[in-house]
């Protein structure tokens, strides 16, 4: 991985997609602006999803050839990397496209601790969302189940395939449908 991360020209590259670094506090300040407004959570987490379905998670994917399990530890070890926090997975089965992790030290949920009244991490199902969707090639959807900004220990995220939620506000909230 480190072969294919570069700082050049005022760019940050990884595997040839343009990365930067930001304090966290900006993306927590916009999170809790729209953590009262469904279209804008939606329109995140769709946009992140999509951007990491169709480049980065997809890029990596191909350039690897990974198998399935090796893809998912390589995603990992690039959120952590990132700065995103420590992933632990407590399910995985390949074969129903499902999955539950937590996430440690999540970032935008660390600077909101005490701050929002619903789960706010956005970005991560979104990134979750856009990994497990190129990995499995099947569209997958991320509730965010425990949130460490509402005093839980960690951030707890469910993955399934679209449409496989229970239909429940808080699913229509995050996932804005």
């Amino acid at each position: 991985m480190m072969r294919q991360l570069s700082f050049t020209d005022g760019e940050i590259r990884l595997l040839g997609n343009r990365m930067v670094m930001l304090p966290a506090s900006i993306l927590s300040a916009y999170t809790e602006k729209i953590s009262d407004s469904p279209e804008l959570i939606s329109n995140m987490y769709h946009s992140v999803k999509a951007s990491q379905r169709e480049g980065f998670a997809s890029l990596v994917g191909k350039t690897y050839e990974f198998s399935f399990h090796d893809f998912f530890k390589w995603m990992t070890d690039i959120f952590a990397f990132a700065g995103w926090g420590i992933v632990e997975w407590k399910v995985l089965d390949e074969n129903k496209h499902i999955g539950v992790i937590t996430v440690a030290h999540a970032p935008v949920a660390d600077e909101l601790k005490g701050k929002v009244k619903t789960p706010i991490d956005h970005l991560i199902r979104g990134f979750v969302a856009g990994a497990a969707s190129a990995s499995f090639n099947v569209d997958i959807d991320v509730i965010e189940l425990e949130c460490a900004a509402l005093g839980a220990p960690v951030c707890k995220f469910e993955f399934r395939p679209v449409g496989q939620f229970q239909p429940s506000p808080e699913a229509q909230r995050q996932l804005g449908k």
